[in-house]
């Protein structure tokens, strides 16, 4: 036989901290980016220059 005298408790959920403080730390650019940034964005050279490099450096 089940009791069913004791009462339900929910569980209490995380109360949300007050204030986060976030660094923003950063990031540089890929090899790919370095090495191919004089190439015009989009043009055949430039899509090469990056399967070059990316295959030298897997980054």
């Amino acid at each position: 036989m089940v009791s069913l005298r004791e009462g339900y408790k929910p569980v209490e959920t995380e109360k949300p901290a007050g204030k986060v403080r976030v660094t923003i730390v950063e990031q540089t650019p890929s090899m790919k980016v370095r090495a191919c940034w004089p190439l015009k964005e989009g043009s055949i050279e430039r899509r090469n220059c990056r399967f070059r490099v990316g295959l030298q450096y897997r980054d």
